[in-house]
């Protein structure tokens, strides 16, 4: 019997969680790219007398999930997203204000790292990933819907036969499109500028087994970096180029909020964050800018944040 290709699928839940997986864990995502088997093949290349191709073993089988998530929220103020479990997953702590908002911001290496316990259902095969950590990005483009990518990583399981029941997506809310009536704010320094793209990934990555007698996935340290295409300003406005020459850090907020006030809003952003000029750019005839994003540290782990809230 042939497996469709489309017929993909994840579910997710919180590992803390003590619950089963079922349909109310299923995950609304797109451009799912499962990797159901990776490893480090490596050659025996004993001296046998002959030879040709000798075996090659397998060492350190692990299982993987990329995909992306939308950035929507829908929840009641105070009430994390239905992606929050995701989020920890990728190295971020949760911080909830009843009845106010909800943040994610980064955890140290080394620190209590949430993860996920993650079914994949590929073309009729059930593989589980038990444990799971990965990093994350974000992407926004004027124009079009924000959102996450996540990269998960996990200990091998081998597939068995579809057990699953249809997948169930109450609460998934699909986020506000990147365009003047939903932008919130764009700033950096206080200054608000025009942008068509903005960025970011952790510079994580995950890893499997690192140690031989201590099991588990880790996921290395953080690096946020980014990037935005802005309108370049005049001079009288922000001395884009020389601020980038000087290195100079300043407040970044990105914030869309949808005319839906049950949506509310979603806030990114960064304390100290760096500009580095990456050249010019053409936007539809006009003058603009690229510039890279270098998220800093001010007090500890705050680089960069998270934050969902109410609108308003």
């Amino acid at each position: 019997m042939s497996m469709s290709y489309k017929y993909r699928m994840i579910r997710a839940k919180d590992s803390a969680a003590v619950e089963p997986i079922d349909a109310t864990h299923a995950v609304l995502c797109r451009n799912l790219r499962p990797s159901q088997l990776e490893g480090d093949y490596t050659e025996q290349s004993y001296a046998d007398g002959t030879e040709g191709a000798q075996q090659e073993e397998l060492f350190n089988p692990r299982s993987g999930v990329q995909f992306e998530l939308d950035g929507g929220w829908g929840g009641a103020a105070g009430t994390a997203p239905r992606i929050g479990h995701l989020l920890k997953a990728c190295g971020l702590s949760e911080t909830i204000v009843a009845a106010t908002s909800v943040t994610y911001a980064p955890l140290s290496h080394g620190g209590s790292f949430g993860s996920v316990d993650l079914q994949m259902n590929i073309g009729g095969q059930v593989q589980d990933l038990g444990e799971a950590r990965g990093s994350l990005s974000f992407t926004a483009n004027s124009g079009q819907r924000p959102f996450f990518n996540v990269n998960l990583m996990g200990r091998y399981n081998k597939p068995v036969t579809d057990i699953w029941s249809a997948p169930g997506f109450a609460g998934w809310v699909m986020g506000p499109t990147c365009e003047p009536t939903n932008m919130q704010a764009f700033t950096i320094g206080g200054t608000t500028l025009c942008v068509t793209q903005f960025s970011f990934s952790d510079g994580r990555t995950p890893r499997v087994d690192t140690y031989m007698n201590c099991p588990g996935v880790d996921i290395a340290m953080r690096r946020y970096t980014g990037r935005i295409q802005v309108r370049m300003p005049d001079l009288a406005t922000k001395e884009l180029v020389d601020e980038c020459r000087t290195g100079i850090t300043a407040p970044f907020i990105w914030e869309i909020n949808a005319d839906d006030p049950a949506n509310g809003a979603m806030r990114i952003a960064g304390p100290k964050v760096q500009m580095k000029w990456a050249g010019e750019a053409d936007i539809n005839g006009e003058l603009g800018a690229n510039i890279d994003l270098v998220f800093q540290g001010d007090q500890g782990d705050d680089d960069l944040a998270i934050i969902y809230k109410p609108q308003g």
